[in-house]
């Protein structure tokens, strides 16, 4: 089974497909069923073959039983794929929220995470601004109940800690606050990279009735 598609268009003009793919290579047991996979279309229409970008399972990881689910992407100024998912462990040696980024045309990097706390976490959103400053937020279970956690990795590579944007806790399932405050945000984030396409657009609709009023004499 495929679930929670999603698409992103590379420097190289290439079509990247994420999913999560649930499988039965360990049938019978609570972890080890979920990855997330990619495939690449190229700009001359060949597609290479799908393959496993998390679950990222470094040497020192005690259990190989590992679950990774829905994923949210995003472009960096320097065209690097950053891909943020949920992660679940056999015995919760690990869980929460990673993200995982591509170097260029194929160099994966180690994940990193991005919960802080060794608790489930769910709903991982990120979004990249105008200046290359990376934006994160996701639900995160504090308390018995789902709370809205953000973070910020500037493009130094320098993190942010933890800031909890949820007022007060909310049961589990209620996505609502988390909509709004993330709608909010990521609104704020986009809002000068709106403006300045707007302003492209304008100098670019400027110098095209320039060139028809010097062709027209």
């Amino acid at each position: 089974r495929c679930r929670y598609p999603e698409i992103i268009i590379d420097y190289n003009e290439d079509i990247n497909v994420f999913w999560s793919n649930y499988t039965v290579a360990n049938p019978g047991v609570i972890y080890g069923t979920q990855n997330i996979q990619t495939i690449r279309k190229s700009f001359n229409g060949t597609w290479n073959e799908p393959f496993e970008i998390a679950p990222y399972m470094p040497p020192d990881r005690p259990s190989d039983l590992s679950d990774a689910r829905k994923s949210s992407i995003t472009k960096d100024l320097d065209h690097n794929l950053w891909v943020a998912h949920e992660i679940r462990e056999q015995y919760a040696y690990h869980q929460g929220i990673d993200v995982r980024e591509r170097v260029g045309y194929s160099d994966w990097q180690p994940s990193e995470k991005i919960s802080l706390a060794n608790n489930p976490a769910i709903e991982p959103l990120i979004k990249c601004d105008d200046t290359g400053n990376l934006h994160y937020f996701w639900l995160d279970l504090r308390h018995s109940n789902y709370e809205l956690y953000y973070r910020i990795r500037f493009s130094n590579g320098v993190w942010t800690n933890e800031l909890r944007l949820s007022l007060d806790s909310s049961p589990i399932g209620d996505y609502w606050q988390f909509i709004l405050i993330v709608s909010g945000v990521v609104a704020l984030i986009a809002l000068p990279m709106v403006v300045l396409d707007r302003l492209r657009a304008r100098k670019r609709n400027k110098l095209l009735k320039r060139k028809i009023s010097d062709l027209q004499e």
